[in-house]
């Protein structure tokens, strides 16, 4: 073999190091078909996998070319990797009370809270517990913490540690109130 020459593969063309095949780059007539969210659907033809493709508005990605039939995935493709479809989560905040937090302060974190519900976040608020008689005022300024969200949150159980009270409170939606 002559230095810096390629490698002769015999009875496969070679796509170039990680470069994923897609679409109408595959070249087997039947493949087994994964759905976008991971479901197996089955081996199907190559016409009927870029038909469902096409309907879902995915990329049809070979991810194992050397399985018989070759494995595809419906899903996008970015530059040279494919990219699955992730379902959308709730975002979280976390809210501390500390115990001896002053009036304005207090206000203004609830103010916070209220607005992160309302965008549909699920809000953790944390009132720290510093020494065991301190757990009495830590369970009054988590009360405090329920009654302010009361119309705009559901709370949930609350989370006992050695140095900490944790509650979540979940957005209130249209059909609860």
């Amino acid at each position: 073999m002559i230095s810096g020459a390629a490698p002769v593969v015999r009875g496969k063309k070679r796509t170039g190091g990680n470069r994923l095949r897609a679409n109408r780059e595959i070249s087997a007539p039947r493949v087994f078909l994964v759905g976008a969210d991971g479901v197996p659907v089955g081996e199907v033809t190559r016409a009927e996998a870029l038909r469902r493709a096409s309907e879902c508005g995915f990329d049809l990605i070979e991810v194992q070319p050397g399985a018989n039939p070759p494995v595809c995935r419906l899903g996008k493709r970015v530059g040279t990797a494919a990219v699955r479809p992730r379902p959308v989560e709730a975002q979280r905040r976390t809210l501390w009370v500390p115990a001896g937090c002053a009036k304005t302060d207090f206000r203004l974190k609830i103010a916070h809270g209220r607005r992160f519900l309302a965008e549909g976040g699920v809000l953790k608020v944390v009132v720290p517990v510093e020494e065991s008689p301190d757990a009495a005022t830590a369970e009054q300024v988590l009360g405090k913490v329920v009654e302010a969200f009361s119309e705009c949150a559901r709370p949930g159980a609350v989370t006992r540690s050695k140095t900490e009270l944790t509650m979540f409170f979940l957005p209130v939606t249209s059909s609860e109130t």
